[in-house]
């Protein structure tokens, strides 16, 4: 996984509103699994928000995989929804580049 480390804060607060409105859209269209990767990106994303001495996170940060049981739609649909954050012109181009990281991960 592409570290978010590196990536200003309100490049995180970003990502995290992006991972809301991700898991809200993945859950509309009936793909839990989806919804559930989402959710792990937001939880990962305020573990290295705490890191940075902003908020604070119980717990540890997930692993951001899609489960065994997901099929190719929902990988698909994974991928489609990290585009749509990864080509977004008005965020950073860091923002975009760990996004693009994202995407060819879960492509795989």
């Amino acid at each position: 996984m592409p570290t978010l480390e590196g990536l200003a804060d309100a490049d995180l607060l970003a990502l995290r509103l992006a991972a809301q409105v991700l898991r809200h859209k993945a859950a509309l269209a009936g793909r839990p699994l989806v919804a559930r990767w989402f959710e792990d990106l937001g939880r990962a994303v305020d573990s290295a928000m705490a890191r940075h001495g902003v908020g604070f996170v119980v717990g540890e940060a997930p692993t951001l995989a899609l489960p065994r049981e997901a099929d190719e739609s929902d990988r698909a649909m994974l991928v489609d929804h990290l585009r749509l954050v990864a080509t977004n012109p008005a965020l950073s181009p860091a923002l975009r580049a760990a996004c693009a990281e994202l995407r060819e991960t879960v492509s795989k």
